[in-house]
């Protein structure tokens, strides 16, 4: 036997249904703020230059001290999920309370080529004064464009 249903009426479900979407939204677009500490790392945009691919990566550092050293670990893999390069982005100086762009170039590389970048971890990460063990936790990807960043 099945347990007991309930019906609201068909106003009362467009209502929860839109609530219930309301709130999938805001946890989403809160991320970062769920996190302490938390730095927002989006894939902005990929251009074809020279015989290679640009990648901005836009950081957002809402945080109240700013990174002195920060190395991220991250691996390039093409659209079937297979290795292509691996490269440590320096993303220092990072300031506090601020948004940065930084760029970096892949010779002999192809835009098209790229599937995915993923954050393989943090080879070094300096904020304020300290060394911080828990850096990688607190990067927060986001993409976009077509190629995702992920962790």
């Amino acid at each position: 036997m099945l347990g007991p249903t309930f019906s609201l009426g068909t106003g009362h479900s467009v209502l929860v249904a839109m609530a219930l979407a309301a709130s999938v939204l805001a946890a989403g677009g809160n991320a970062r703020a769920a996190i302490k500490g938390a730095v927002g790392i989006e894939l902005n945009k990929l251009n074809d230059a020279g015989g290679g691919c640009q990648a901005y990566f836009l950081f957002d550092n809402q945080g109240t001290d700013g990174f002195g050293k920060l190395k991220i670990d991250l691996v390039v893999l093409n659209s079937d999920a297979v290795f292509e390069r691996w490269f440590v982005l320096n993303a220092a100086p990072l300031e506090a309370k601020k948004r940065t762009m930084k760029m970096y170039e892949f010779s002999q590389l192809s835009c098209d080529e790229i599937g995915s970048f993923l954050i393989n971890g943090v080879v070094e990460c300096q904020q304020g004064k300290r060394s911080k063990k828990d850096c990688g936790k607190r990067l927060v990807p986001s993409s976009r464009v077509d190629v995702e960043l992920i962790k």
